[in-house]
C-alpha cells in the first residue's frame, strides 16, 4: 500500500494529537513518532504519571481532544469507575481533574485510534533524540541515535524548552554546584524543618506549591520573581458577547480593553469572559502590533497579562493565599544578585527587591526553578533546535520566540522561503500566534495540519 512518510518530532500533546488527526484521514500515511523520555510518551512533561496532584486549569468540559466532541473527555472519564476515584477534585463538567488524568486520556485516545486505524495506517515509535533535520531530495533527513532516516514531511512537535541552566541566576553564579531543582522534573521529598525558594510565580510555582502541599511539607516557602505577581483564580461570569477592536498600538488595546471590563462589569459580567471571547482575536491583535510595539507589550503589559490570561482553579489560588495568612509564604519581587553556599549546607541568596537599590540576603537550603520555558531556540541548549537554526533550515520567530512560520505552519528558512514539509506546531509558533501553548489553540493545528500534509499526497511505492 502507498503512504506519505511522515516524522513527528515529540510526543506530548501537540505531537500526539497531531497524529491523532493525520490517523483519521483516508489517506494512508505512515508515522514515525520520536520521543526519548519514556515517561512522556503520548503525555508530555505536563501530563507523566508523577502529576496525581496538579490540576489542569481548565475544566473538563473544556478539555476534549476534538472541537467537534465537545464532551469526548467526560464521558471519558465516566465510562471507568478507576478513573472517577482518581479525579480528587471532582468530575462535574465545571471541575478540575489531576494533570495525569488527562494524560491517561491523552495516551488512551492515541492507543484506540490507532488500533481503529487497521492496515490503512502505519504508526512506529522511536526512543530516542533527534540530533538533526536536514533537507534531502523530495523531504528531509532525520538523524538520531538511531542512525540517519529520510521521511516526506517533518512536524517538530517538541514543546516548551525548559532551561538547561538557572539563567535566573547572575551569569558569575550558573556553574556553582547549588542544589537547584528544576519544576518540569518533579520535585524530591522535602524535609519540614527545610526552607525552600521557589524562582518564578507562574503556572509552575502553583504546581510546585500544590506538590509540596500534598508532601505534608511545613516548612517556610519564598517565592520570588520580579513583579511578585501570581496567576489570579478561575471564577464562573455570565456570557458576553464584548471582542476588541485590532489596534496597532499596545496602549489603545490596552486602553480598550478596560473600557469593555467596566462595560462587562456594568452588565454582570467581567473581563474573565472577555478574555475567552477575544481569543480567536489573539493571532491578529498581536501580529497588528509593530516590533516596537510587541517590545512594549513584553516589557509593561506581559506580567499583567499572563496572571490574568492563565488562571488557576479557585481552590489552588486559596490554597497560596492560606499559606501567605499562615506565614508560611512570602511573595518577593526582585532580582537575585548574587548566591554562594554557605557553612552550614546551606545557599545564602541575595536579591535586589523591585524599584530599590537595596540589597536583602537570606537562606535557603533548596531552590526550585520554576521560571518557564526558553523561548529563544537559537541558543536554548537543545541540539535540534539549534542545529535547524545555525544551519539556516529554520530562523527564529519575531523578537526571537519560538521558530519563524508561515499561517499554514510551515516553517520558514534564514533566507526568508517557506520550507516545504517541514512544520511547527504548537510553543514553536509563539513568536508568529503568541498564543500557541494551550490545548485549544494546539487543538486547532492539529486539526487543521493533516489537509495541509495530505493536499497533495505522495505516492510510495
Amino acid at each position: 500500500m502507498s503512504h506519505n512518510t511522515i516524522a513527528i518530532i515529540g510526543s506530548g500533546l501537540s505531537g500526539t494529537l497531531t497524529a491523532i488527526n493525520l490517523l483519521r484521514q483516508e489517506v494512508p500515511v505512515h508515522i514515525t513518532l520520536y520521543e526519548q523520555e519514556a515517561q512522556q510518551l503520548n503525555r508530555g512533561a505536563a501530563y507523566t504519571k508523577n502529576n496525581i496532584y496538579q490540576p489542569l486549569n481548565v475544566p473538563i468540559d473544556r478539555m476534549s481532544l476534538f472541537s467537534n466532541q465537545p464532551d469526548h473527555f467526560y464521558h471519558w472519564l465516566r465510562e471507568d469507575e478507576q478513573r472517577i476515584k482518581v479525579c480528587i477534585y471532582g468530575i462535574e463538567r465545571d471541575n478540575y481533574v489531576p494533570r495525569k488524568v488527562f494524560g491517561d486520556y491523552l495516551k488512551d485516545t492515541f492507543n484506540n485510534i490507532v488500533a481503529e486505524t487497521g492496515d490503512l495506517h502505519h504508526i512506529a515509535i522511536a526512543k530516542n533524540k533527534v540530533t538533526a533535520i536536514i533537507p534531502a531530495g523530495d523531504g528531509y533527513d532525520v538523524e538520531s541515535a538511531e542512525g540517519n532516516n529520510h521521511y516526506h514531511q517533518v512536524i517538530l512537535a517538541s514543546g516548551n524548552v525548559p532551561p538547561q541552566k538557572a539563567i535566573f541566576l547572575p551569569e558569575h553564579c550558573r556553574d556553582l554546584d547549588l542544589p537547584i531543582v528544576h519544576s518540569w522534573k518533579g520535585l524530591p521529598h522535602i524535609d519540614s524543618r527545610k526552607q525552600v525558594l521557589i524562582v518564578g510565580s507562574g503556572l509552575s510555582m502553583v504546581d510546585a506549591i500544590i506538590e509540596l502541599d500534598k508532601q505534608g511539607f511545613k516548612g517556610q516557602i519564598r517565592v520570588l520573581s520580579r513583579h511578585g505577581l501570581i496567576p489570579l483564580p478561575e471564577v464562573p461570569e455570565p456570557h458576553n458577547h464584548l471582542t476588541l477592536t485590532i489596534n496597532p498600538s499596545v496602549y489603545k488595546q490596552l486602553t480598550a480593553f478596560r473600557a469593555l471590563a467596566k462595560e462587562a462589569e456594568a452588565h454582570g459580567s467581567g473581563w474573565r469572559t472577555i478574555f475567552h471571547n477575544i481569543r480567536p482575536q489573539i493571532p491578529a491583535l498581536w501580529q497588528a502590533l509593530t516590533d516596537e510595539e510587541k517590545q512594549r507589550f513584553l516589557r509593561h503589559v506581559q506580567p499583567y497579562w499572563e496572571v490574568h490570561r492563565h488562571r488557576v482553579p479557585q481552590f489552588s489560588y486559596q490554597l497560596i493565599q492560606n499559606l501567605i495568612a499562615a506565614g508560611r509564604l512570602q511573595l518577593l519581587k526582585g532580582r537575585i544578585t548574587d548566591i554562594d553556599n554557605s557553612t552550614n549546607g546551606k545557599v545564602t541568596v541575595t536579591y535586589r527587591p523591585r524599584h530599590t537599590q537595596a540589597r536583602v540576603s537570606f537562606d535557603t537550603d533548596l531552590i526550585v526553578n520554576c521560571t518557564g520555558p526558553v523561548t529563544d531556540l537559537s541558543r536554548c541548549g537543545d541540539p535540534l533546535m539549534e542545529q535547524l537554526i545555525q544551519s539556516g533550515a529554520a530562523a527564529t520567530g519575531p523578537l526571537e520566540m519560538g521558530l519563524n512560520t508561515n499561517e499554514k505552519g510551515e516553517v520558514i528558512n534564514a533566507n526568508g522561503q517557506v520550507q516545504k514539509g517541514l512544520f511547527a506546531m504548537g510553543s514553536l509558533r509563539k513568536g508568529n500566534l503568541w498564543e500557541s501553548t494551550a490545548l485549544r489553540e494546539i487543538r486547532q493545528q492539529a486539526e487543521a495540519l493533516p489537509k495541509v500534509i495530505l493536499a497533495k499526497s505522495i505516492v510510495v511505492t
